[in-house]
């Protein structure tokens, strides 16, 4: 492909719409194109399931042992529905999923685009929270409601015992 003929060449909206589906307008750099192209040797061969390479890299660029370092799930995050497709999960299936999910893995269930669901689906995450604790539901009133520039929304989670004063956050990069 000739230069500056990829998905980002053109105007600058280019790199805009790269940038929004989390894509980089930057090459790769030449160490990992090298690391790529050297993996093509192993491709008959499963990855290490702890990762070791993959921890002991980091580790040592920033100075800190190895065992500080975790290639353990510790957070997932998933829309529901899905944007762009609008893909929806079930009530059955989330709660597989969520029944698969060890506790030690906290799940963040954006329903950004909740308000735009057409299909019976219950009350979506927030019913679930007390039932798994490690729930967490992100729900936000941009969207729906045409409150983007306020950055106005919401966290279910697990009901707390000691019903204080709600807690307020506050964040002008969160979108």
């Amino acid at each position: 492909m000739p230069e500056g003929a990829g998905p980002t060449a053109g105007p600058s909206h280019a790199v805009t719409r790269a940038l929004s589906r989390n894509e980089s307008p930057h090459d790769p750099s030449p160490g990992i194109l090298a690391t790529v192209a050297a993996s093509g040797r192993i491709v008959n061969r499963y990855p290490d399931p702890a990762c070791a390479d993959l921890i002991l890299a980091p580790a040592h660029r920033h100075g800190v042992e190895p065992d500080r370092l975790t290639a353990t799930t510790r957070l997932v995050v998933t829309g529901h529905p899905h944007n762009p497709t609008g893909t929806l999960v079930g009530p059955d299936e989330l709660r597989a999923f969520l029944d698969r999910t060890p506790p030690t893995c906290l799940v963040a269930l954006d329903e950004a685009y909740f308000e735009y669901v057409d299909e019976p689906v219950g009350t979506g995450g927030p019913a679930l929270c007390d039932e798994y604790p490690n729930l967490v539901v992100l729900r936000t009133f941009s969207k729906a409601y045409g409150l983007a520039g306020r950055r106005v929304g919401y966290l279910a989670v697990r009901r707390r015992r000691n019903r204080g004063a709600p807690q307020l956050l506050t964040t002008g990069a969160v979108g």
